[in-house]
């Protein structure tokens, strides 16, 4: 995982502020599934700037291809679900994934 000497901000769609960049780069949480996470996973964590969270780290987990933003391990093990379903076609996952029950 790499710190940033300074921080990007992401982009977001909406054009409303965005918290800093404070780390990106391969996953350093435990793999949901069985064995390691696979090449091309990547982890980014923001700052929350203000609020009653100020402070707060926020992590997103992207997809190797598309870079489908995930939120949670709950959502990871969704995508791998969609993933083993629809035999590793991260353009079909992405349509499921959300309606899988894990």
């Amino acid at each position: 995982r790499t710190l940033t000497a300074s921080a990007k901000t992401a982009t977001p769609k909406s054009g409303r502020k965005t918290s800093p960049l404070v780390s990106e780069g391969p996953p350093d949480d435990p793999f949901p599934g069985v064995g390691d996470w696979p090449p091309g996973w990547k982890k980014r964590v923001y700052q929350r700037q203000s609020g009653a969270s100020k402070g707060h780290l926020d992590s997103y987990w992207y997809t190797p291809l598309l870079e489908v933003k995930l939120r949670s391990m709950v959502e990871i093990r969704r995508w791998l679900a969609a993933m083993e379903q629809t035999n590793g076609d991260e353009e079909a996952s992405r349509l499921i994934y959300k309606t899988i029950v894990v």
